[in-house]
């Protein structure tokens, strides 16, 4: 678009302020659109969300993450969805979050359906924990 207003100058006299207020303007649109597309979906970002307010009811103790590496997130969504419904948060669909969460960006996607030793639900005696599938994210 700079280069689209430097070629309508030399056709079209403008004054000095006005080219400067453009590019500034130009600029802004360019940053703002930038943003808007290295942006997580609205979907993704409401799962992150309420991902981060579940984690924080825990006290220090995982609530939906079940890895066990301090450096994956491993999510089952069936869990995280009804642990979001007992506390009353909002969870999008689950079809359409499967398609959209490969993309995303605040943590990066590792894989789908990994079968992770569950650091949540585990046995209490012997601190054992049950193989669950797992979407996998980078911390």
């Amino acid at each position: 678009m700079l280069a689209l207003f430097d070629c309508l100058r030399l056709v079209v006299a403008l004054p000095d302020d006005m080219v400067e207020q453009t590019r500034l303007a130009l600029l802004d649109m360019a940053l703002e659109r930038q943003k808007a597309i290295s942006a997580d979906h609205a979907m993704v970002n409401e799962f992150w969300e309420v991902y981060e307010y579940l984690e924080a009811t825990g006290h220090g103790k995982a609530v939906v993450n079940h890895s066990r590496d301090a450096q994956r997130i491993a999510i089952n969504l069936n869990h995280f969805a009804a642990r979001a419904s007992q506390f009353s948060q909002p969870v999008p669909d689950l079809k359409v979050l499967r398609a959209l969460l490969g993309d995303s960006r605040r943590h990066k996607f590792i894989g789908a359906n990994v079968a992770v030793n569950s650091a949540v639900l585990k046995d209490d005696l012997t601190g054992v924990g049950t193989t669950v599938k797992c979407w996998v994210f980078a911390k």
